[in-house]
């Protein structure tokens, strides 16, 4: 207010966070139930021991929601944006440069083209990759002259088509 920082609360604020951590965990966790997860968010939360009706659990801690549900699974958390020819994007955000792991199962070679598209569809970066099977290889894509904005990253190979969404800081 007043052309200033000012602070507010409510559950406007809230609730964008809340659904921010949840659909991260589940992300991260894609084999964990609405239960577990919700289970996770309540015991990270700083009131969990002594909740109350003004902030209910309180404030949840990522981090320790985290931690609970990679000790309830068993499994450590799944950091692949997708279970694909795409293995890792990082950093997500990026600034310039970003890395992106490639890998194809099986006994083949495979060969494509990684591809960035702004949030109008227009391709802004492309290269051609090439690749063997059952090893990792990593491209850096340098992209100093990008606007800051949410990108499409895109593989395109013979056999398969995938993408993720990144962020250019």
């Amino acid at each position: 207010g007043n052309n200033g920082i000012s602070y507010v609360n409510g559950t406007s604020f809230s609730a964008p966070i809340i659904s921010g951590i949840s659909a991260s965990l589940w992300q991260a966790f894609p084999s964990a139930s609405s239960v577990q997860l919700r289970e996770a968010i309540i015991q990270s939360a700083h009131l969990v021991n002594d909740p109350n009706d003004m902030m209910g659990y309180g404030i949840p801690n990522f981090g320790k929601a985290m931690n609970y549900l990679q000790d309830l699974l068993g499994v450590a958390p799944s950091m692949d944006p997708v279970s694909g020819i795409i293995q890792r994007v990082y950093p997500n955000p990026f600034d310039d440069v970003i890395n992106v792991e490639l890998l194809v199962s099986g006994e083949s070679t495979e060969s494509g083209t990684l591809s960035l598209y702004d949030s109008r569809g227009l391709k802004v970066y492309q290269i051609s990759v090439s690749f063997n099977a059952g090893r990792p290889v990593t491209y850096i894509l340098s992209t100093p002259n990008l606007a800051a904005g949410v990108y499409s990253l895109e593989y395109v190979g013979e056999n398969s088509r995938e993408s993720v969404k990144v962020v250019h800081l």
